[in-house]
């Protein structure tokens, strides 16, 4: 293992190494090892911001590796005001494009109060308050959310995940220690959603196992600037889970306070990787394995941070370890799979001839399909041989065995949700003369998703009358 690329320790598994930082701020030190760790840091007796003279407390964090680092962030507010955040630079000559909810703090020991041209280790310090605050980098970077020290609460500290590490279901409770010493210490327990703003109300809550109902008890708070909402929910049943659910996706972070004390954490995201990833279907590579997909076409995309070389060769795709030549340095390809489970793996070089690789699984079935759509009563596989001329286009499902939770049923053309058919098996719309691609996306009863699609050839035809004169 290193630090800041010195040598500090060989370990076998299971062993720990511990260092004892005699400077003031490590933010920004570099810790890396040919086998993977987890590292924790911990500070004894933290004051924030430095200039506060109350609210002592320690922090301790499990960091989040670098290649899990993103670009873009929304970070809510508890009602714990202000809270800090803090920016840490993975990659040199970074600049931080927007902070929007974040005013930069100076006399912040260490802090860099230019966001332009960062450099790797480098960190920027900000105070937030109201509607959070959204982040975008042009470079992967680390963020993290604190609770600020004031005269009833001590600092917190929670990890960020960036906007693309969204779930879809989490379980969370108020962390309630049996307290024998009075007063109690933690009295106040609280979940914070986030989510985009425009499907913030199919969130729901179910409390003990009861029917999922609209959150309750606090009230959306909407940024504008980042199209994203949150919600602070008091949890008030100390015996009680409370399960979260949102098919468009969320990230939860749980905290709670109370005679000086508190807590903060992040309660629920999916720590994908972000350096180099490839999507099947517009599905993250590292929740493949979980999606089933129909046999049939297959569209993969590649998403990397950093340059690809030059050279030919520099970007390859692999399928049960058989290289795909004909998409050779293609960043999107497409292919068509019988049933089956296949491997796919993505291999990348890079200018410095660093190289990288993603591997998952691909899990095709064989469906007779238990879900069509119709557009004028044309069944979906003869709609793209079929041009429509009349504007309104009449649309209806035929579904066995629908899941019953909401966002189970979506439309989409030209790959983005129509959301004011969501959830409907009839709807219709107006279409311009055009061609477009349609697609129902269908969640069965057994968790598992189908996507299907087709392609919209409208011909619009305008009739002019002429006024005649009897």
């Amino acid at each position: 293992m290193y630090h800041n690329k010195n040598w500090v320790a060989t370990l076998d598994s299971g062993q720990v190494y511990y260092r004892t930082a005699i400077e003031t701020n490590v933010t920004g030190a570099h810790i890396t090892s040919d086998a993977p760790v987890a590292f924790f840091v911990v500070h004894i007796g933290t004051i924030i911001p430095v200039t506060q003279n109350v609210g002592v407390s320690h922090l301790m964090q499990q960091l989040a590796p670098v290649n899990t680092f993103g670009k873009n962030f929304f970070v809510p507010v508890t009602h714990i005001l202000p809270n800090r955040v803090r920016i840490v630079i993975s990659q040199n000559n970074t600049t931080i494009n927007q902070i929007i909810g974040g005013v930069i703090q100076t006399g912040v020991p260490g802090a860099q109060t230019n966001p332009n041209n960062l450099q790797a280790g480098e960190f920027v310090e900000l105070e937030i308050f109201n509607t959070g605050c959204y982040i975008e980098a042009d470079k992967p970077v680390g963020v993290c959310s604190y609770l600020t020290s004031v005269l009833s609460s001590s600092p917190a500290q929670c990890w960020m995940p960036a906007t693309e590490q969204i779930i879809y279901k989490a379980q969370i409770a108020p962390f309630i220690p049996n307290n024998i010493l009075s007063p109690p210490y933690l009295t106040d327990h609280y979940a914070l959603v986030c989510t985009p703003t425009d499907t913030k109300e199919s969130t729901k809550v179910s409390i003990g196992g009861a029917p999922p109902t609209q959150l309750i008890n606090g009230n959306w708070i909407d940024n504008i600037a980042a199209e994203m909402s949150f919600y602070i929910m008091p949890l008030t049943n100390a015996t009680a889970s409370y399960i979260f659910t949102n098919q468009a996706g969320f990230i939860i972070l749980g905290y709670g306070s109370g005679y000086a004390s508190s807590y903060y954490y992040l309660a629920g995201s999916a720590m994908r990787e972000l350096d180099a990833a490839f999507y099947a279907n517009d599905v993250h590579f590292q929740d493949l394995k979980d999606t089933a997909f129909c046999a049939g076409n297959v569209n993969f995309r590649a998403e990397i941070e950093g340059e690809l070389h030059t050279d030919q060769g520099r970007l390859k795709w692999f399928i049960n370890g058989t290289e795909e030549i004909l998409e050779r340095d293609n960043i999107t390809w497409n292919k068509t799979f019988t049933s089956g489970e296949y491997e796919i793996r993505m291999w990348a070089r890079f200018t410095n001839n660093d190289t990288i690789s993603k591997t998952s699984t691909l899990n095709i079935k064989s469906c007779d399909y238990n879900a069509v759509f119709y557009a004028n009563n044309v069944h979906y596989e003869n709609v793209p041989d079929t041009t429509f001329c009349n504007k309104d286009v009449y649309f209806s499902a035929v579904i066995e065995g629908l899941h019953t939770d909401e966002g189970s049923l979506k439309w989409f053309i030209g790959g983005v949700e129509y959301e004011e058919a969501r959830d409907r098996l009839q709807w219709s719309k107006p279409f311009e003369t055009g061609t477009y691609d349609i697609e129902m996306r269908v969640r069965f009863e057994n968790g598992e998703t189908v996507s299907i699609p087709s392609t919209l050839i409208m011909d619009v035809f305008w009739v002019k009358i002429k006024n005649v004169r009897y």
